[in-house]
């Protein structure tokens, strides 16, 4: 390839590139604002929760029973 053509392919390639759409996401501002909680209020009251814990190679079968009935 001469050389006169690859600085054209280059910004060629770069403005294909750069052309389709990117999202960007904005940090988590809830985490660094301090809240009040609330500790009378009943947790997740109302809301379904499915909560599986499957055993593994850190958890025994009897271990990830009794971790599901104290969660």
């Amino acid at each position: 390839m001469p050389c006169s053509l690859r600085p054209l392919l280059c910004t060629l390639a770069s403005l294909l590139c750069l052309s389709g759409c990117i999202t960007v996401y904005q940090p988590l501002s809830g985490l660094h604002r301090p809240i009040a909680v609330d500790v009378g209020e009943a947790n997740l009251a109302g809301v379904a929760v499915t909560l599986r814990c499957l055993p593994g190679e850190s958890l025994s079968r009897s271990e990830a029973g009794a971790l599901c009935r104290k969660v």
